[in-house]
């Protein structure tokens, strides 16, 4: 009897033990968000659709239906990153460049999703085949889901 309760102390204890960890649901890297802007007629800025905005980086691509707005991304291992942006991605004759400047920072998220990155965004500059102006709104680039950081004003 003593021998029984003992092995159901040492079960009811590895299971106490061995709890499930929480899940990681944090993105592995936080993203900026740009909006595409124009002015109207009474030269105030206006959102723009694009009609299928593509971003193109070194390595991926990451492609928009009918947008006003789009991620960007920053790798934290370098203090600048290059995208091409189509505005419509089925016309690749028509594109400009943006240059994005800034500074990464670890950021620990918890210990089941350990570390990424958030960044302090110096500027943006562009090409001017068709952009205007780049404008920084916000520099702090964090895991704030709905944050504006950049205006590319077409």
């Amino acid at each position: 009897m003593f021998t029984k309760n003992i092995y159901l102390l040492l079960i009811a204890i590895c299971f106490v033990a061995c709890q499930k960890e929480s899940l990681c649901l944090q993105y592995a890297s936080n993203t900026g968000i740009m909006a595409f802007k124009t002015y109207n007629d009474s030269l105030q800025l206006k959102d723009t659709i694009l009609p299928a905005p593509l971003l193109v980086y070194t390595t991926f691509a990451t492609q928009y239906n009918s947008s006003s707005k789009a991620n960007f991304y920053l790798d934290g291992r370098t203090i600048s990153t290059t995208a091409i942006l189509y505005p419509d991605s089925n016309d690749l004759d028509v594109y400009d460049t943006l240059y994005f400047y800034y500074k990464p920072s670890l950021n620990f998220v918890s210990k089941e999703c350990g570390y990424n990155y958030n960044y302090t965004l110096d500027s943006v500059n562009s090409t001017k085949n068709n952009i205007k102006n780049n404008i920084v709104l916000n520099k702090e680039i964090t895991n704030k889901t709905n944050t504006l950081h950049v205006q590319v004003i077409y």
